[in-house]
């Protein structure tokens, strides 16, 4: 930015103003494309032991693209998980596949298949493009992968977790899988962090294909990710016990939980008030519920039900999938609870300053849309709860403590912390998420403004 600065100055005197603005327009799309995917391969494409795991990528343009198209182009943007795939379809006459989403449709030659990526890209968005003809093998079926590495507060990073996107794979080989991309993937995220310090969890996709693999895509997981924020408190054993099951959402892990629980949350790993979030039922026999909001929609068939979420949802975000945890409720309506812990600086003591309790609107799966806030004492109270209702809030206060005195450590600067928990019906506590940067104005709504107040003066000091 100086240096774009210290140029405007000198040009506003010998220059016109548009050429100016066209200029410094230049400028920020070259520093914007630093960022992002195209940043990431250029890193990583720097190093000479992972040079060879990493597909060879490029910015798309009409060159690169009429350079790369043989047997199967894949197109992202540089922000976002949306991606379009093209691929040859060998016959009489050479035609072209290219899948947009739901949306797939034929061209006969390289010219139309051009044209409609390059409508189909948004014009302020940068996208790169990538040639996997070599991992699409005719014989043999490419085994793709979700390896989660993360670091601890100490910035040790290690393997937590080697996913499926599909289910091909058993138990045995996945171990043996994760021997072998140990070594790599650790210097692959030591390269990263230097320009991403605070980035705590990356997830790499991974294509196998006869005990090779290659980078397809690298997703970095900040403070706000759900997942993140999983693999964090997951490592503290104090707290393990109350984190719902979760893990990356795939159609891999999304059959499993469904068979293991019948009932599962869909969760995006960024996002705020509950929008994007899905719950997905069993019903009976090969029929599923999923519900969004207030609108419900009957599947039948588990692989119309993936294709839908897929579609619908996670192509379009990172999601995670969770265990459905049956809240509590007040005349039919589930209630979580927000508690604000919060301290004055990072030498200060952690101290409990409110909690209420957040009661959904009818209908709804989540609390985020509330038709009223209240304290938690007084929701307990209200509810059928097979627990004491002194011993529970002394619970909640212990277990909140001792996750934000982890979290404290983990992000040494943040002084306040909202905690998402929920009270299950027979009394069981879960901890649902950490906001780092909690929204306070649900306080504001209390009967009470003291207690507004004391968060608002405690936040001053």
């Amino acid at each position: 930015m100086f240096e774009i600065y210290n140029m405007k100055n000198l040009l506003t005197k010998s220059t016109s103003f548009h050429i100016l603005k066209k200029m410094l327009y230049r400028g920020e799309i070259i520093m914007r494309i630093t960022r992002g995917r195209w940043s990431y391969y250029q890193i990583l494409a720097e190093n000479k032991e992972i040079n060879p795991y990493v597909v060879h990528t490029e910015l798309f343009n009409e060159h690169s693209f009429y350079q790369n198209l043989h047997q199967h182009l894949v197109i992202r943007p540089c922000f976002g998980l949306d991606e379009i795939r093209v691929f040859l379809i060998e016959g009489d006459k050479k035609q072209y596949k290219v899948k947009n989403g739901s949306f797939s449709t034929t061209f006969t030659n390289k010219t139309d298949v051009f044209h409609y990526l390059d409508n189909a890209c948004k014009k302020e968005k940068y996208y790169i493009l990538q040639d996997l003809s070599f991992l699409n093998n005719r014989n043999e079926e490419t085994v793709e992968l979700f390896v989660t590495m993360h670091r601890d507060q100490f910035f040790n990073w290690s393997v937590t977790a080697v996913l499926e996107k599909k289910d091909m794979l058993g138990h045995r080989e996945i171990d043996i899988i994760k021997q072998k991309l140990y070594k790599s993937a650790i210097q692959i995220v030591l390269s990263l962090e230097k320009h991403y310090l605070k980035c705590s969890t990356i997830v790499l996709d991974i294509g196998l294909l006869k005990e090779k693999w290659y980078i397809q895509d690298i997703i970095l997981h900040f403070s706000k990710s759900k997942w993140s924020q999983y693999q964090i408190l997951s490592l503290v054993d104090e707290l393990a016990a109350y984190l719902p099951n979760t893990q990356l959402a795939t159609s891999h892990t999304l059959l499993q939980f469904i068979r293991k629980y019948k009932q599962v949350m869909l969760k995006p790993c960024f996002g705020q008030w509950g929008i994007g979030i899905v719950q997905v039922s069993w019903v009976q026999g090969d029929v599923f519920e999923v519900h969004n909001e207030q609108k419900k929609r009957t599947i039948e068939g588990r692989m119309d039900l993936i294709d839908y979420l897929q579609t619908s949802y996670l192509s379009q975000k990172s999601y995670i999938v969770q265990e459905k945890i049956h809240l509590a409720t007040i005349e039919d309506c589930i209630f979580d609870a927000r508690v604000m812990v919060q301290r004055e600086n990072s030498e200060s003591d952690w101290e409990v300053t409110a909690k209420v309790a957040r009661i959904s609107t009818n209908n709804y799966i989540v609390t985020n849309v509330a038709k009223s806030i209240i304290l938690l004492e007084q929701a307990i109270q209200k509810s059928i709860i097979n627990r004491s209702n002194q011993k529970l809030l002394s619970k909640i206060d212990e277990i909140c403590m001792s996750g934000t005195s982890y979290l404290g450590k983990y992000y040494q600067c943040i002084t306040r912390i909202g905690l998402d928990i929920g009270i299950a019906k027979n009394g069981g506590i879960w901890i649902f998420e950490a906001n780092l940067v909690p929204d306070v104005s649900l306080f504001k709504m209390l009967e009470d403004q003291s207690i507004y107040e004391k968060i608002i003066k405690k936040k001053k000091e």
